[in-house]
């Protein structure tokens, strides 16, 4: 048996891997999932956070969170409860769609490889696996004003532009009108 007398990163990992260990046979016996969380430590004491949950297929406590968070927000995402599982093609290889981080704003999707591994994915890549968007098309480059002229009120200078394509929408529209405004004046 190991005596510390002081506590570090080094030694504190073996204290995880021992703590753990018997979290699973706990877990195990009591019916629910347990996992070590994140350690701080001083010289001579440590805190540890301990996770636990009640899981389905094998799922960490982690795992459970970050689905109970794809449910929550589904209203805003518009990925739903029936997309969890859904395979999304990544980087690394096709992942199963298991949760959603709302703390995390860029990557707040969370997909599980093969190997068990977590990874995180933008919102845009998980919607356009599930096809949930439509690809926007028509949007290109806004063409140079054509000609330039008085304004109407006899105060400043406007070009004349072409009209919008037809396949925007309003919002659109307003945007390539401030545009062109902006290239011309800036």
């Amino acid at each position: 048996m190991t005596k510390f007398t002081e506590f570090n990163r080094k030694n504190l990992s073996t204290v995880d891997r021992v703590i753990s260990k018997h979290l699973e046979e706990a877990a195990k016996e009591l019916g629910f999932s347990l996992e070590t969380g994140n350690i701080s430590f001083g010289s001579n004491s440590f805190t540890m956070k301990i996770n636990g949950a009640i899981t389905q297929n094998g799922e960490s406590p982690t795992e459970v969170k970050y689905r109970q968070d794809l449910i929550r927000y589904s209203k805003i995402t518009g990925v739903k409860e029936e997309h969890i599982g859904a395979t999304i093609t990544t980087s690394k290889g096709d992942a199963k769609l298991v949760g959603y981080s709302p703390k995390s704003t860029k990557y707040p999707f969370l997909v599980k490889l093969p190997n068990g591994r977590l990874l995180k994915c933008m919102e845009s890549q998980v919607k356009r696996e599930l096809g949930l968007t439509k690809p926007m098309g028509g949007l290109t480059k806004t063409p140079a004003p054509t000609s330039f002229g008085l304004s109407p009120d006899g105060k400043g200078f406007m070009g004349v532009t072409p009209k919008p394509p037809m396949n925007l929408n309003e919002r659109q529209k307003t945007c390539y009108i401030i545009i062109i405004r902006e290239r011309l004046f800036l």
